[in-house]
């Protein structure tokens, strides 16, 4: 499992104990990304360079697997984790069995103008002149972990604490412990955070978009996307995608999956974990089974889970016919 930006391992925490007892290894790992959570703070090299900063992640993935002896696996990247997820398949496919793209930013093309000009032709205002000072900070390399760290003591965890409390539901348990595993993670040396800038315009447009990219991963490797219906990532270009492999008579027969999420947003793991899990876990097995493996049988989170997948996977394409550039 790969977090995203500003998280770590520990942003799974509503779906490990489920994933490893039900999956058939009874093993899932969620390592911290190079100079992230937990991980070693090394001196950020890759600068504003997209690629760079991608293999920054991914070559040290690949030699924590290799001193780990795993030999394939399936990965779950979460926004900006699966950037760095298509990245090392498309450097490392041999080691690659499934990959689940989970709100995935960065897959659109960006748009033909700037973040700017897009702030600029909104009326004046209060939301407008917010936007164009997190524009001129993320220009000039800031990230939230550098105001945190900033402001220190009890107004960096306070700000951190409203942005948990704001974003998810009351029924979302830890939050307070959440929001100081944020907290402590954000304090160490800038590091892997500096990759914000490099791989990501503002809007999360990436440098390199991935609507150009996974159509040309290792065909023998299933993907499946997840957004969650009330995601700020837009789920057509996935659509988009699935379509256009579905269409070439040379991708026909690759394994595609596109699913909407009820009731999450962004973080759609965290938010609804056990919807979350249950399309995790099915879509990993089916994968298993069709690349020869035995049936596996794991437990759904409900009686209703399997309708529920189906729902979802309609719902995740249902404007399949959408050819508009998104």
């Amino acid at each position: 499992l790969w977090h995203g930006f500003g998280q770590g391992g520990a942003s799974w925490w509503r779906n490990l104990p489920t994933l490893a007892t039900q999956h058939r290894s009874g093993t899932v790992l969620a390592p911290d990304w190079l100079g992230c959570g937990g991980s070693s703070r090394p001196t950020w090299t890759a600068g504003d360079d997209g690629e760079a900063a991608e293999d920054f992640f991914a070559d040290s993935f690949e030699q924590w697997r290799a001193q780990l002896g795993l030999d394939r696996m399936h990965l779950v990247g979460h926004s900006m984790g699966a950037i760095i997820a298509v990245r090392y398949a498309e450097k490392y496919p041999e080691h690659v069995s499934s990959l689940v793209l989970a709100s995935p930013a960065g897959v659109p093309h960006p748009p033909s103008e700037t973040f700017q000009d897009r702030v600029n032709a909104q009326p004046l205002s209060l939301r407008r002149e917010i936007f164009r000072t997190v524009g001129n900070a993320w220009d000039a390399g800031y990230t939230p972990q550098y105001a945190s760290r900033l402001f220190g003591g009890w107004l960096g965890r306070s700000m951190i604490q409203g942005y948990v409390n704001r974003r998810f539901h009351e029924s979302v348990t830890n939050k307070p412990e959440f929001a100081e595993y944020m907290y402590q993670h954000w304090q160490g040396q800038a590091s892997g955070e500096l990759a914000l800038q490099a791989m990501l315009s503002p809007g999360a447009f990436a440098k390199r978009p991935l609507i150009d990219r996974i159509p040309n991963l290792e065909p023998s490797i299933p993907i499946t996307f997840i957004y969650g219906d009330r995601d700020w990532m837009d789920i057509r270009p996935a659509r988009r995608i699935k379509r256009r492999l579905a269409q070439d008579t040379k991708s026909a027969d690759r394994v595609v999956r596109c699913f909407e999420l009820e009731e999450a947003g962004h973080q759609l793991m965290i938010d609804q974990p056990d919807a979350f899990n249950d399309i995790v876990l099915k879509s990993i097995h089916d994968d298993e089974v069709a690349g020869g493996m035995e049936p596996h049988k794991f437990e759904y989170s409900s009686a209703g889970s399997l309708e529920a997948i189906r729902r979802m996977e309609a719902a995740g394409m249902q404007n399949a016919q959408d050819t508009s550039e998104a």
